[in-house]
């Protein structure tokens, strides 16, 4: 093996581990999205029983965190989403007239031209990576302020009525 098939070797199991970190940031993006839109659903279906009941009402001290709560959730849905889209990811895309200049180069000039190539798709796919690894991030830590903003809501309603239980 020639150096060149090294170092075209070399690159190309860069960008195939870069694809493998994209489909991984990807796939948590979504599992973002899916908690918060379930947990988010919940949060709705908790607050049409406990409105439901007899005698009791939602207390004011409780609207503002559950207001936060469904609106953080639905900023981690966007931001997970955005996780997902596939955005600034370059290609190799030669056209038939680039081919043409390029189909008669010697070898070495070739391997030259492939190895530029994949170095672009390489800079492009790590650029593109850092961006979805900070949308997944952010979209994990709203998420938790989401949670943790729930929870003092449930407390909130919990502490307006101590005894929930009608005798």
């Amino acid at each position: 093996m020639s150096t060149p098939d090294i170092y075209a070797d070399y690159i190309k199991a860069l960008i195939d581990s870069e694809d493998a970190r994209k489909a991984s940031l990807e796939q948590r993006g979504t599992g973002v999205v899916t908690t918060s839109s379930a947990l988010a659903t919940l949060l709705f279906a908790f607050v049409g029983v406990v409105t439901a009941a007899k005698n009791f009402a939602l207390p004011a001290s409780a609207h503002d965190y559950l207001i936060a709560a469904i609106a953080l959730f639905a900023a981690a849905v966007a931001l997970g989403i955005l996780a997902n889209v596939p955005i600034l990811y370059k290609q190799g895309k030669p056209t038939v007239g680039q081919l043409a200049k390029v189909w008669r180069y010697v070898e070495s000039d070739a391997q030259l031209y492939v190895i530029a190539t994949r170095l672009k798709v390489l800079q492009s796919a790590r650029r593109s990576n850092a961006l979805k690894g900070w949308l997944v991030l952010l979209s994990a830590v709203i998420q938790l302020a989401a949670l943790v903003v729930l929870v003092f809501g449930v407390l909130a309603i919990l502490s307006a009525n101590p005894n929930p239980v009608n005798h």
